[in-house]
């Protein structure tokens, strides 16, 4: 699918909602982009909702997956 690319551009706003998968999306392109040895830009916007807050439980390596990508990296959590 990656044939003849040199480029990968990812531009989606995040709300910053861990069951959003937008994270998740963008870890596995990344992961892809370097497997294949491609440039990766991201397109990165404010978060509407302002993400001033950070909230909830840091997820488990069990349980990470599509919803939970990895852990929170906010340097609050």
């Amino acid at each position: 699918m990656l044939e003849g690319v040199d480029t990968l551009v990812f531009d989606i706003q995040d709300v910053g909602a861990r069951f959003y998968t937008y994270s998740a999306t963008l870890g596995l392109c990344m992961e892809e982009a370097a497997h294949h040895h491609l440039r990766f830009i991201v397109l990165d916007r404010p978060n509407p909702v302002t993400g001033t807050l950070v909230d909830g439980p840091i997820a488990d390596r069990s349980h990470f997956g599509f919803t939970a990508y990895g852990p929170c990296l906010s340097p609050t959590a």
